[in-house]
């Protein structure tokens, strides 16, 4: 715990409050893939925030909040979206979408751009609320097919949710 609360520190966005909260359990909802905090509007915490682990990993945004705790859906939820940049020569921006638990990809990438393996992908900031820069993963395959417009690009999360004990809610 204290090595993950560590990483949590090391993380400080210019100009966002954040808070540290607890994992302390996973939601019971079959269709949403999410996790419980122990913090909630008494502490300021509200929809619609981003949830980051260490060191500026976002895994997703307050779905819910009660008065001392909260609702994260995760980014691999299908109904998880995310605007995001790939780090590639053109800073290609999409949209990050779940895929039932299982992963997390993006959709509609023109054939003409070019993503690689590798390329990381991060917040782009058109969200109003979720500031540009922090990690969502790295693109691990591309599925690409001459007779479609689009391409899809599957990506590597940079760490295993279910294993999180601490994250810090970034807010407004």
């Amino acid at each position: 715990e204290n090595s993950d609360l560590q990483k949590l520190l090391k993380y400080s966005p210019i100009a966002i409050q954040k808070i540290t909260a607890q994992i302390i359990g996973v939601g019971t909802d079959t269709t949403v893939h999410s996790l419980i905090i122990d913090r909630g509007s008494q502490e300021g915490i509200s929809i619609g925030n981003p949830v980051v682990a260490a060191e500026g990993i976002i895994i997703g945004t307050i779905l819910s909040v009660k008065e001392h705790t909260a609702i994260i859906e995760l980014l691999n939820d299908n109904q998880s979206r995310i605007g995001v940049a790939i780090t590639n020569s053109e800073n290609t921006v999409g949209i990050a979408t779940g895929s039932h638990g299982l992963g997390v990809n993006i959709e509609m990438i023109p054939q003409n751009i070019v993503v690689t393996p590798g390329d990381e992908v991060i917040t782009s900031g058109i969200e109003e609320f979720i500031p540009r820069g922090l990690l969502v993963g790295h693109i691990a395959s591309i599925q690409k097919k001459s007779s479609e417009p689009f391409q899809t690009a599957y990506l590597t999360l940079p760490l295993e949710f279910d294993k999180l004990s601490w994250v810090s809610v970034l807010k407004r």
